[in-house]
């Protein structure tokens, strides 16, 4: 009886590759997308950023009981009087 291969180190398990892995293997995304490139990366990074702030922002109004809106407004600020 023969025992199952070790997994190999060099390939990761079908459970533990992140999304990006998945993605490379759809030939559309792998075509059309720059997976590899900083820019793809970066735009990634500053998209998931803004998600954070705004949400961090919605949340702030929502403990305070106040009404969300979606761009601060009110009276301008004076100096002094």
């Amino acid at each position: 009886m023969q025992s199952a291969a070790a997994p190999s180190v060099a390939e990761p398990s079908a459970h533990r590759r992140s999304l990006i892995d998945r993605l490379r293997e759809v030939p559309a995304v792998e075509r059309y997308l720059p997976l590899d490139g900083q820019w793809f990366v970066s735009g990634v990074g500053w998209v998931l950023l803004a998600v954070f702030v705004l949400s961090c922002g919605r949340l702030e109004d929502v403990a305070a009981k106040k009404k969300p809106r979606p761009v601060p407004g009110g009276r301008a600020a004076t100096m002094g009087g």
